[in-house]
């Protein structure tokens, strides 16, 4: 979620539905060692991100709620 990424710190942020916008970002990255090293550093430490395995957990306990 963007309310979560500061552009340059812990992710790149680029417009939705903008390809020029998310190429940019992209060449961006490939073209700053550093900055994908950092990046690589500083995301998952992101605050209230979660992972894919406890969002899946999430949404399971959630499904099994919907369904009872």
């Amino acid at each position: 979620p963007s309310e979560w990424i500061s552009d340059g710190k812990n992710g790149l942020l680029f417009e939705p539905r903008d390809t020029a916008s998310l190429s940019r970002a992209l060449r961006r990255l490939s073209s700053d060692r550093n900055l994908l090293e950092k990046l690589q550093v500083a995301a998952p430490r992101t605050p209230g991100l979660m992972t894919d395995a406890e969002v899946a957990e999430a949404h399971g306990r959630i499904f099994s709620e919907v369904v009872k």
